[in-house]
């Protein structure tokens, strides 16, 4: 039954084990690029949100000196 047994191959179990190390960097890398770029819209959005009180404030002041 030994004979049947597969051999390990240790350069093959290191690359594979390189491989995955790497993946998972990679997926951590994505994580990191797309919470900053919802940060960066979080912030875009209440800088608009803002900008648009402010405007609709000066609308009503214009609106009532007409």
């Amino acid at each position: 039954m030994w004979e049947f047994k597969k051999r390990r191959d240790q350069r093959g179990e290191i690359v594979q084990l390189g491989l995955r190390g790497l993946g998972c960097i990679v997926l951590f890398g994505v994580a990191i690029l797309a919470v900053h770029a919802a940060w960066g819209m979080y912030g875009k959005l209440s800088e608009a949100s803002g900008s648009r009180e402010s405007t609709e404030a000066q609308l009503a002041i214009l609106q009532a000196q007409e």
